[in-house]
């Protein structure tokens, strides 16, 4: 009798707490396996979006849901996060105060004679990723993005607009233009069905023989047998050679916290001036976006005129995922142009990418902030939009993490970015002529343009994602895509 109301007494102390974890009876790898407080995802794309949120709730990583995000992107973003590009990452963990960048970025390809082909670096390094910091099998994660593209999926407002900016680019190779346009002539739009066979085919070959199959092997043959069909030159060993590197973000201290961002990048170098030197501190409240301008003046880097291009034609995109023990990981990735060189490789259903500038590789903008002393993180962001990005990302963090602006207000604020060539500041349509009137006063150029960057950002005000009602996920509204977490 009393064994018997002992079994029962543990019983009934035990569900509760199983409740409290937010775990129900889903195993692992099943979404609904966490039911709350599991984290949440923001990104360019909304489908994708809503991938790595139910692999975060089936259990898995900051670093299994930024994988299982990208590979859908792939399928229904290939303007910026196809196959054939590369990236960049900032990870931390907070059980184990760790940090790291794994950086998958193209490299300039060696000289000689015909087009030289940017060798894909995405699967590898997502594949780098997961192998240090995933949870969830490898396949599992694959798999979203391979039924978006064999399946079908709804085109969204942002490739929609993606489509419709670079009509021109893709009607101009004979596979895009079956892919991307109606039997009338007139390119898909948003709410079409795009279904990408021959995509899926290669994601499954991913998915089933791992992210070395497209460096060595029969695919890697394909691959590079397509890009030669095309005109362009890739050989067997450069795929073999495009491997991802692990390193160490550059740090800056801001407050009792800790920034990690992409080293070498004028985002890294923005940092250091407007918040470890202080400059932004000490701005009046009115100034802080003329500050960052200035900044920008000093430290950035690229060629001129690239600021102010619209519409966007970097062929990038940022995303930023955190997990429930605080795990946090934000990507930049870039197809070094939208949709690559816009052509698309025979038979694989992969745009190739085209060949990385410097100034491209200065403007990867990618940041965590966290605090090492207690394991917290209180920010994670990423931007994309050409070199622009690099202060719509420090602007942004700055008016949440120093001026405690909401971050959808500080997403949503007037942007101005400069031009360290030409000494020209641009300015966003509506920005008041107080703010731009002191760069004006120095004899700077001022030009007023259309949107400068786009930041997708997660801010947890008290560092925890335990606390779900202080935490905040945002996407640019300069872009069409979403945010989701726990409860969403």
């Amino acid at each position: 009798m009393w064994g018997r109301f002992r079994r029962q007494t543990i019983i009934a102390v035990t569900i509760p707490l199983l409740a409290a974890c937010g775990t129900d009876s889903k195993p692992l790898g099943v979404v609904g396996h966490l039911s709350q407080s599991f984290g949440g995802a923001v990104a360019d794309e909304p489908a994708a979006a809503l991938v790595a949120r139910d692999t975060l709730s089936a259990g898995g990583s900051a670093a299994d849901a930024a994988v299982a995000l990208y590979f859908a992107l792939s399928a229904t973003y290939p303007v910026a996060a196809g196959i054939g590009g590369g990236g960049v990452c900032v990870v931390y963990r907070a059980a184990a105060n760790e940090s790291a960048t794994i950086d998958f970025r193209a490299r300039p390809a060696a000289a000689g004679t015909g087009s030289a082909l940017a060798p894909p670096g995405n699967v590898r390094g997502m594949a780098a990723l997961h192998a240090r910091f995933g949870r969830l099998p490898w396949p599992q994660l694959v798999q979203p993005g391979e039924r978006l593209a064999r399946f079908g999926n709804r085109i969204s407002r942002a490739l929609a607009r993606a489509i419709a900016a670079n009509e021109e680019r893709l009607r101009g190779d004979e596979q895009a233009r079956a892919l991307f346009f109606r039997p009338d002539g007139t390119p898909l739009r948003e709410g079409d069905r795009l279904e990408q066979v021959e995509l899926a085919t290669v994601l499954g070959q991913l998915r089933f023989k791992g992210a070395g199959a497209l460096h060595n092997g029969p695919l890697a043959r394909r691959y590079a047998g397509a890009a030669r069909a095309i005109g362009y030159r890739l050989s067997l060993d450069a795929l073999r050679r495009a491997t991802p590197r692990w390193g160490e973000p550059a740090r800056f201290s801001l407050g009792n916290h800790t920034v990690n961002t992409i080293p070498s990048t004028s985002a890294a170098r923005l940092w250091q001036s407007l918040f470890a030197e202080g400059a932004y501190r000490s701005a009046p409240p009115d100034a802080k976006a003329a500050a960052t301008a200035l900044a920008a003046l000093s430290v950035g880097k690229g060629a001129g005129g690239e600021v102010g291009v619209a519409p966007d034609r970097s062929g990038t995109t940022g995303f930023a995922v955190i997990d429930r023990a605080g795990g946090v990981v934000a990507c930049w990735l870039s197809m070094n142009g939208p949709f690559g060189t816009g052509r698309m490789l025979p038979g694989t259903g992969v745009f190739a990418a085209a060949s990385p500038s410097g100034s491209a590789a200065d403007s990867a903008s990618a940041a965590i902030v966290s605090n090492e002393n207690t394991g917290n993180t209180f920010f994670a962001a990423a931007a994309s939009g050409g070199p622009a990005s690099a202060v719509a990302l420090v602007r942004v963090a700055g008016s949440v993490l120093i001026d405690a602006s909401p971050l959808t207000a500080a997403l949503a604020q007037r942007r101005l970015a400069a031009d360290p060539v030409s000494r020209t500041v641009y300015a966003e349509a509506g920005s008041a002529d107080s703010v731009v009137a002191p760069l004006r006063e120095r004899g700077l150029n001022i030009v007023a343009g259309g949107p400068l960057g786009r930041v997708n950002a997660i801010h947890c005000a008290r560092g925890t994602i335990r606390d779900q009602g202080a935490c905040r996920y945002g996407v640019d509204p300069r872009g069409f895509g979403h945010a989701v977490s726990a409860g969403q």
